[in-house]
């Protein structure tokens, strides 16, 4: 989670191949925790398919990347349905956020920083680039291993 959001912070993009890893990890959890059966993870599937559904047409209207609509049906997929309004006002909060900070960082009077970790961050921030929600897919997906995975 920590790679795929210091990724979509630089360059705005989430590497595939750990968005499967991610998605990949369910089934074998699933099939490594005893208290799971086909059922649980049908509906597990049943809500990664809905999330998919659901974000693809939010990529379609131009307002989330193809990236994020990727890892949050993995997300979802972790999630379920019992976890999957916890994650969602966890990442429509944290989204929410980052878009303010985006566009308050691009407003003209902040642009008079010229420190290096001020444009950094900035840049990282910046609404022009897009808002990086996998940073809130990510934290929403924190929440879901730490609900799911016992330490």
């Amino acid at each position: 989670m920590a790679y795929l959001t210091t990724t979509d912070l630089r360059f705005r993009r989430l590497p595939n191949r750990w968005v499967v890893v991610l998605a990949v990890l369910y089934p074998v959890h699933a099939l490594l925790a005893p208290q799971t059966g086909w059922p649980v993870v049908g509906w597990h599937v049943l809500t990664g398919l809905l999330a998919f559904v659901l974000l693809f047409i939010l990529y379609v209207l131009g307002a989330m990347g193809g990236g994020d609509v990727k890892l949050g049906a993995a997300v979802y997929l972790w999630a379920g349905p019992a976890l999957a309004l916890p994650v969602t006002v966890i990442v429509a909060w944290l989204g929410g956020l980052l878009a303010i900070a985006g566009w308050l960082v691009d407003r003209p009077g902040l642009q008079r920083f010229t420190n290096r970790p001020w444009r950094s961050m900035s840049n990282a921030l910046s609404a022009r680039r897009g808002v990086p929600y996998g940073v809130a897919l990510a934290v929403g997906g924190l929440f879901v291993l730490w609900r799911h995975v016992p330490l």
